[in-house]
């Protein structure tokens, strides 16, 4: 393609999806135009984009009430409860909590107030440190937050369901294990059920 046809493909584009944010338009001429210089095709023209700086997803946002909060946490899981409270209280993204194969995340060793034994699962001190490590942050730097009582008791009763199930905790084992089914293997001669 010319350089121009590219630049009026672009603007049709922009035209029929006049309707998206302009943020949105702003980073796909940014990603266009990165493939575009990497192929050593430069365009000739600016293409503004109206809206640049609008977020219209997060203009109607807002932090939800303590009571509307409460009930998040009551109609949760205990799994689900945790996670809630750790990003609710403690602030963490939902990457600490684990990638999304459940295979990386906040560790039990990552709670150094939490202490398990064979009898017992409690806190020894509440608020509780919580320690981020660099790996799951995403400014790859460790940092602290803290875990205050309702959020600990949440996650005491959530890890004894875990060990009452027959789980053995260690400092190794993760603070939300992922649920998660892998799909059946299917020959490529059966069709899947």
């Amino acid at each position: 393609m010319q350089v121009k046809q590219i630049e009026s493909l672009l603007m049709d584009y922009f035209t029929d999806h006049s309707d998206f944010a302009g943020s949105y338009l702003h980073s796909t001429v940014k990603a266009v135009r990165s493939w575009l210089s990497a192929n050593d095709v430069e365009l000739r023209h600016k293409i503004k984009v109206r809206g640049v700086d609008e977020t219209p997803t997060l203009k109607n946002e807002r932090i939800p009430s303590k009571e509307e909060l409460r009930r998040i946490l009551l109609s949760a899981t205990k799994q689900s409860r945790v996670a809630v409270a750790l990003m609710a209280f403690a602030g963490v993204r939902p990457e600490v909590l684990g990638d999304y194969t459940g295979k990386d995340g906040l560790r039990i060793s990552d709670l150094p107030e939490l202490k398990i034994t064979r009898s017992r699962i409690e806190f020894e001190k509440m608020p509780a440190l919580v320690v981020v490590r660099s790996n799951l942050s995403k400014a790859r730097h460790e940092y602290f937050s803290f875990l205050g009582v309702e959020a600990c008791n949440y996650l005491v009763d959530y890890l004894i369901e875990r060990s009452t199930l027959g789980e053995r905790l260690t400092p190794e084992s993760p603070v939300i294990r992922a649920r998660f089914r892998m799909p059946p293997k299917h020959n490529k001669t059966q069709r899947p059920p």
